[in-house]
């Protein structure tokens, strides 16, 4: 009987062991992939009504229209002045390249149109200039290793 006793005696061992080693390691790498993350926060100042969608974008999702990691979707109506801050807030943003972008849909189709010369409806993306032809992402792209608060988008 004494013997079956050391024998299960050592299992249970064992069972704890490999238990308490399985459960270090899933602590561990749980706690070496926790990313920390940010918020970007801004203005789009806009003259026209219509839905606003303001989309934040990395450099893979700003090849793609209406696409974007996180994406804010807005009503505008203007008050007399005819110009309106519309504050925007994108929450969880780990460490990397970002940009933004965003339009007016002044017709309620859900998309931006294009004419002849470009987008007929309101635009604008982070820049510090009004762009000249087609912007790339390095044209928009800015750096978060921190909150960012003071980003300010034209839209025309």
């Amino acid at each position: 009987m004494e013997i079956m006793h050391a024998f299960y005696s050592e299992k249970l061992k064992k069972f704890w062991l490999i238990t308490s080693i399985t459960l270090l390691i899933f602590l561990v790498s749980t706690v070496v992939n926790a990313q920390e993350t940010y918020t970007i926060t801004g203005v789009c100042k806009v003259q026209d009504e219509g839905i606003l969608y303001i989309f934040l974008v990395d450099a893979e999702h700003f090849k793609k229209q209406m696409s974007g990691l996180q994406r804010i979707v807005q009503k505008v109506e203007l008050n007399k002045k005819r110009i309106k801050e519309i504050p925007f807030e994108f929450k969880g943003v780990v460490k990397g390249i970002y940009g933004i972008r965003c339009f007016i849909d002044k017709d309620g189709n859900s998309k931006l149109n294009y004419g002849f010369l470009g987008p007929s409806e309101p635009w604008g993306m982070s820049s510090k200039e009004r762009l000249k032809g087609i912007p790339s992402f390095s044209d928009i792209s800015f750096k978060v290793e921190n909150t960012v608060n003071d980003v300010i988008i034209q839209i025309k």
